[in-house]
C-alpha cells in the first residue's frame, strides 16, 4: 500500500510514543480515511501503530472528483485536526494554497479563494496565516531551528534572534581586517566611531543588525595619525558622551566646544528620547580656533538619513573653520575631495 498522500513532516518520536500509548490503551478511535484505490488519506501514523500492535482499526473510504479536490481535503483534515507548531501548520497551509490557486504575496489578485477565505476555513485570521508563512520562510535556511521552534524548544523570537546573530557574524567576517592607518600627521581629524552602547536595547533595534561596532578600549587604542598641533572633530551620541571625552582624552586631545546636530525627527531614547547629536570638538597642542570670520553657528540643522549617516554640511563648516589643513576622517563611508578617507565602507575612492 502506498502512502502518496502523506502530506506533512513525519511525527517526532515523542509525539509517535504517546499516540501509540493511547492506541495500545483505547484503540483506534477515528476512523483511517482511504480512496477508492486504498491509498491512505488520513492517518497514515495510525495504520502504523495497530499493524506493530496487531489490532484491526476502522476505516472508511472517500471517493473525490479531482485530485487536487482530494489533496485540499488531506490538508484541510491535518491543519483542522492535527497538533501542529506554527512552521509546519504554514507549510501546509502554503500547499493549501497552492491547491486551491491562490497567491499569497501582498497585492496578489486572487480569482478563485482569497487569503482571508482559505484561513477563515480553518477558524485562523488572515493576519495569522500570513504571519506563520512569513515566519517559515524566514526560518527556512534554519531548518534545525524551525524544527525547535515548533517542538517548543526555542522560542520564535529566539530564533529569530538566532538568525539576526548569525547574518550578523557573516557580515561582520566579510568585511576582513580593516586597511592601515594613512600615515599623516593631519591637522584636521573627522572621527565617528562604531560605538557600541552599555544598553543595547532590543534585539531587533541593537545597532549591531546596522553595522559592526567597536568597544571603547578599541576605539581608545586606535593610534591617530595627527600632528602635534591639530583638531579633532568627533562625532558622539548624547547618552555615549562620556565615552567621547574619553576618547578625545586618549587620542591626545583636550576639548574645548562642540556644534549640536538636532535632526528633523525624533529618534529612541531611554530617559529621554534622542534627536541631536554632538560633534565634539578637541585640540591638541598649540592648534587655534579659526579666524573670527570662520567660526559658524554652533547649531546644525540637517535631516536625518539612513542610520548613523552624518550631515554632508559638517564638511563643509569644518572645511570653512580650516580650509587650508591637511584632513583626514576616520570611519569613513565615503570619500570626500579635500580629505584622506579611511574606514572599511569607503566608497567612491
Amino acid at each position: 500500500m502506498s502512502a502518496p498522500y502523506q502530506v506533512l513532516d513525519p511525527l517526532r518520536p515523542e509525539e509517535y510514543e504517546a499516540l501509540k500509548g493511547d492506541i495500545a490503551a483505547r484503540g483506534v478511535l477515528v476512523p483511517v480515511e482511504k480512496d477508492e484505490a486504498g491509498n491512505i488519506l488520513d492517518g497514515h501514523n495510525r495504520v502504523q501503530i495497530a499493524e506493530e500492535l496487531g489490532i484491526d482499526y476502522p476505516q472508511v473510504m472517500r471517493s473525490f472528483d479531482s485530485e487536487p479536490e482530494k489533496v485540499e481535503h488531506v490538508l484541510k483534515l491535518n491543519l483542522l485536526r492535527r497538533h501542529l507548531g506554527p512552521i509546519g501548520w504554514a507549510r501546509a497551509f502554503e500547499r493549501l494554497a497552492e491547491v486551491r490557486g491562490v497567491r499569497l504575496s501582498r497585492g496578489a489578485r486572487n480569482t478563485s479563494a482569497t487569503v482571508a477565505e482559505v484561513a477563515a476555513e480553518l477558524g485562523v485570521p488572515e493576519r495569522t496565516a500570513r504571519r506563520r508563512v512569513a515566519l517559515a520562510r524566514e526560518l527556512a535556511p534554519r531548518p534545525d531551528l524551525a524544527d525547535q521552534v515548533d517542538a517548543g524548544a526555542i522560542s520564535v523570537s529566539d530564533a529569530r534572534r538566532a538568525i539576526r546573530h548569525a547574518r550578523i557574524a557573516e557580515r561582520d567576517a566579510a568585511l576582513g581586517p580593516p586597511p592601515p592607518l594613512p600615515h599623516g600627521p593631519f591637522e584636521v581629524i573627522l572621527a565617528d566611531p562604531p560605538w557600541r552602547p552599555e544598553q543595547p536595547g532590543s534585539d531587533a533595534r541593537r545597532i549591531e543588525n546596522q553595522y559592526a561596532t567597536l568597544p571603547l578600549e578599541e576605539i581608545c587604542a586606535l593610534d591617530v595619525p595627527a600632528a602635534d598641533d591639530a583638531a579633532l572633530f568627533l562625532w558622539s551620541p548624547i547618552p555615549m558622551l562620556r565615552e567621547g571625552l574619553a576618547v578625545m582624552s586618549a587620542w591626545g586631545f583636550e576639548y574645548r566646544t562642540a556644534f549640536t546636530w538636532v535632526k528633523n525627527s525624533i529618534g529612541m531614547g531611554y530617559w529621554v528620547r534622542q534627536r541631536a547629536e554632538l560633534l565634539l570638538i578637541g585640540r591638541r597642542g598649540k592648534f587655534g580656533p579659526p579666524a573670527e570670520g570662520c567660526r559658524p553657528d554652533s547649531v546644525i540643522e540637517a535631516a536625518r538619513r539612513e542610520h548613523s549617516r552624518k550631515p554632508d554640511i559638517a564638511y563643509d563648516l569644518i572645511e570653512g573653520m580650516y580650509p587650508r589643513a591637511a584632513r583626514v576622517e576616520l570611519f569613513a563611508r565615503n570619500a570626500r575631495n579635500g580629505w584622506v578617507s579611511w574606514g572599511l565602507e569607503v566608497r567612491g575612492a
